[in-house]
């Protein structure tokens, strides 16, 4: 468990350095097996990332191996020119968490448990994704639906849209039309207290 008790307000992760592949790297093990690894990191604004460095699952947060942590109450933004999410054959959750003003990929998923049981899986709850400009791969290789419950999507960019074929919007706040009035979602603003200063 990686707490930060003056939460992200206070506490940054950030990095400009071209030599850096990740802010946090979550890497489990190679042999499958049950229950998989899990951490918790929780009240952190991990930011930066603006030189792109390729390969080892590069990005602002990389999660690899058969690994399951649960990411809470953080704020990830200003990424540019990297990925912001890369995830490999392993089951994260984010609760809470703001996305905001990330330029890069948001999202780049390797392989994907598409089965019934869908162990290999990230999940998304009540987390807010605005000034997003590019949604990566979409959720990727395998075909299977990435779960958001509970989201705000508001503000991004409206020439990246997500692809309906990989994600799953449920109970949400949906800027994008293929989304909304589908799954209880609603297309209504949700009056953030203020943009200008970062308030959501």
């Amino acid at each position: 468990f990686v707490k930060s008790s003056d939460g992200p307000a206070k506490t940054f992760i950030s990095s400009t350095s071209q030599a850096d592949y990740y802010l946090v790297r979550v890497d489990g093990n190679d042999n499958d097996s049950r229950p998989y690894k899990s951490i918790q990191v929780e009240g952190f604004t991990l930011n930066g990332m603006k030189n792109w460095r390729s390969g080892d699952w590069a990005a602002a947060i990389s999660i690899v191996n058969s690994t399951a942590p649960v990411f809470k109450n953080n704020i990830i933004r200003d990424v540019e020119n990297f990925q912001t999410l890369s995830i490999n054959q392993s089951a994260p959750t984010f609760i809470n968490n703001l996305f905001y003003n990330n330029k890069g990929n948001f999202l780049n998923i390797g392989w994907l448990d598409s089965t019934s049981a869908q162990y290999k899986m990230p999940r998304f709850i009540n987390c807010t994704f605005t000034k997003t400009q590019n949604w990566g791969n979409n959720g990727a290789y395998e075909k299977a639906l990435i779960p958001f419950i509970n989201c705000i999507f508001w503000g991004n960019d409206p020439s990246s849209q997500i692809s309906a074929n990989y994600y799953s919007i449920r109970n949400s706040i949906v800027e994008y039309q293929n989304f909304a009035k589908k799954n209880g979602n609603l297309r209504i603003d949700p009056l953030f207290v203020s943009e200008e200063t970062g308030d959501y």
